[in-house]
Formats: structure tokens, sequence, C-alpha cells
């Protein structure tokens, strides 16, 4: 299960063209002012954020059309959510539905759909990258249905804590190595810093408001854990064999995951290109492997017997001291301990309604804290009142929602 959170920065321009879905939330389109969503997503196989362009802002029939196209998307993701990520591009085809762009997130897998007036972006453990799209070659056929808009597919394993952001590239164009990255990486929430980065370029020159969108991974949950210590160590070990002597899989990661261009520093050598010291040479040549992997072997083995033998001289010391230690040692009385009560668990709640804001107070008026989906849970924290209540979110965020909009569950639910 992977939990994200998104933020959505819809200029003026685009908020009066475009539809926006977050996970079938539906933002802009004829929006008065510009529009800033931050959401905070409850745990979920699939994510995904859609931009559909309308062609005619005027037109009535334009209109009807873009309506018809943003209730084909809701029910396009519910289809989406009951398969395979790599079923993705067949169905675009098959529901004759293409985006301005997309992104779908799995617990593993992002791609993206982009038009090329945007760029890709991936800070990882404080470095910031530059994606590259897929190859002409490598493209799914989806990506170049319309021949107006072309867009670049993207596809990139996730690692927990990544941060993606979707702007155009002559914004970090403005920065130097090293700055864009520490902008980003800092402590405050993800909208402030891409705010601080988007002010710091307008200093610099940059003039335009800018449709921009930041998502960062909180959660991402293996598909598989190891039961027990014993068999996570022979794996690994397994795991390092396999990459010594077995085959080189460097060309097919390459076809499945896009390449990138760091922005912090020269890119990433190519395991392909030859070593340029011996050191290097003897690394990776197999017979050095060989040596490596026997040493290690060895050292493991010497560990086994080491146990071996401490396990069978242990037991005679063992019944001795225990022996005398039945002499010496007095009898231990047990004395009664009082049983704690138990802590009374605040009733768990579910969000019933589509999109459900959470607010500072209990008024429409108070400052909002983040916007909760349908399926959220949050556990109520005091009675309700004036058809408010006051809760907390599953990251310990606490403030105000409207009690018409959730339900109880019950504890076993």
């Amino acid at each position: 299960m992977l939990r994200l959170a998104i933020t959505l920065n819809i200029n003026e321009e685009n908020a009066q063209s475009t539809s926006y879905l977050v996970n079938g939330t539906h933002l802009g389109l004829h929006a008065p002012t510009p529009q800033n969503a931050h959401v905070q997503t409850s745990s979920r196989p699939k994510q995904m954020v859609v931009a559909v362009r309308d062609g005619d802002i005027g037109s009535a029939a334009s209109m009807v059309r873009h309506r018809q196209e943003v209730s084909a998307w809701h029910e396009f993701l519910a289809i989406v959510s009951r398969r395979k990520n790599h079923e993705l591009n067949h169905l675009l085809i098959q529901y004759n539905l293409f985006p301005d762009w997309m992104l779908l997130i799995d617990d593993q897998l992002m791609q993206a759909w982009l038009p090329r007036t945007l760029d890709l972006y991936l800070l990882r453990q404080g470095e910031m990258r530059r994606l590259k799209p897929a190859a002409a070659g490598e493209r799914p056929p989806a990506a170049d249905r319309d021949e107006d808009n072309p867009r670049d597919y993207y596809a990139l394993q996730l690692d927990a804590l990544d941060q993606l952001f979707v702007l155009p590239p002559v914004v970090l164009e403005r920065f130097e190595k090293g700055e864009a990255s520490r902008i980003l990486g800092g402590l405050e929430q993800q909208p402030a810093k891409v705010r601080s980065l988007l002010k710091t370029a307008r200093l610099r020159g940059y003039s335009e408001e800018v449709t921009w969108l930041a998502i960062q991974v909180q959660n991402l949950e293996p598909d598989y854990v190891p039961q027990g210590a014993a068999q996570s160590e022979s794996a690994g070990i397994g795991a390092w064999l396999t990459s010594l002597f077995g085959p080189k899989r460097h060309q097919e990661t390459r076809q499945l995951h896009s390449e990138s261009v760091s922005l912090d520093g020269g890119d990433e050598p190519d395991e392909d290109d030859p070593p340029k010291s011996l050191m290097g040479f003897l690394v990776r040549t197999r017979p050095f492997k060989y040596i490596v992997a026997a040493g290690v072997l060895l050292i493991i083995a010497a560990v086994v017997l080491t146990r071996l033998i401490g396990t069978q001289a242990a037991p005679l010391e063992t019944t001795e001291s225990s022996a005398s230690a039945q002499t010496t040692r007095p009898q231990a009385t047990a004395t009664p301990t009082n049983t704690p009560s138990p802590t009374p668990v605040p009733p768990q709640l579910v969000v019933s309604a589509r999109q459900l804001n959470l607010r500072t107070e209990p008024s429409r008026d108070a400052d909002l804290i983040l916007t909760l989906t349908n399926g959220d849970r949050l556990w109520q924290l005091e009675e309700a009142a004036d058809n408010w209540v006051k809760v907390k979110t599953e990251n310990d965020e606490i403030g105000y929602v409207y009690f018409s909009y959730v339900e109880q569950i019950s504890p076993t639910g």
C-alpha cells in the first residue's frame, strides 16, 4: 500500500480551461481564481493524477463534451484500480482516453504521460535529478495517439521518501547545481518548499505563474516481507552471489525505467563503460569475483563451526551452575500486582463524502489544514456539536470536520 502527500497548484489560465482529477477528486475548470490543493492521501494500492483540457472554453457544446470526458475518466479510474499496471497503455487505447497529462503510481512503479512543455524531476537522498523520457522506440502507443499534443512517457521504480516534481524546465535553469536540492529538501512542508523555489526564481527574472505538481512518498510498504531472520540472511547472500555470477540485467532495467540526469553533479556512470583503473578492472573480472566469494564463504563457515563448538561445550557448565544456584538461591515469593485499567479507545470514523475539508476551528471560515478523501479513517476526539466534530487523522493532524459527512465504524471494522 502507498501513502502520498500530493500538492497541485493550478495557475489562473489552467484553472479556467482544464479539469484535474486527484484520485477522482475534481479540481479546476472554470474556477475564477488560481487554485491550490494539498491532499494527504490515505493508503491505497494505486494513486492517479489526471489533467483533461477543454478544447474550446467559450463553446457550450465543448463544455458538454468535456463534462462527458471527465465522467468517463471517473469510470476509468475505477477500472484501473482493479487492473494491473502493465495494462494501462492497452486500457487508454481501448477506452479512447488521452489526457493532457497523467501520473499513475502504485506500490512500486510510477508511470507518467507529460506534455513536452513540462519536465519530471526526482529528489532522492538529497540529490535532484531530471528524468529522461523514454526513447521513441520504447514509448507506448498511447503516448503518440494525439499528434497535436505529443506526450513524453516516463517510468520509474519508487523508493521510500522519494519526491517527484512536475515543473517547466525554465524554472530550475535559474539555480546553480545543488541549490534547488537544498531548497526542496528542507524541513518545511512540500508546498512551502516549492513556493520558496518559485519565489527565488522570480527574484532572478522568472515572471510566469505556472501550474505545478509535487508528490512526496510517505509510506511504501513492500509486497513481500521475509518471515525469519535466517531466511532474510540467506536471501541476502543468495542475491549477492547472483549479482556476482548471475547474468547481467542492466539492459532489461533500462528498458523498464527512465534514465536521469543529475542537476547536482555529473551523470551517473554507465556500467558498460570500461574501468579506468587497475582495481576497477580486477573488480569487474570473473576470477577476482570467485576469489572474493570464496573468502566470504570461508568466513561464514568459520562462524558456523565456532557456534557449533560453543553449543556442545556450554551444557556442562550450565548444568553445574544451575545446580548450585538451586541450593543457594532463596525461593522467590510472588507478589500480587494491580491490573491496569484499559485505556479507552476513541471512536473511529470514516469519510463518507468524496471530499471533506479538515479545518482548524468548527467553522467554514476557519483555515484549511488539508483535504480528506472518501475512505480516510479518523479518530473522534470530542462529542459532535453544531454538526462539527473534532478528529485526528492517521497522520496525527487534529482539526474539525462536518459531522454529516463521516460515519462511525465498529472497533472490529
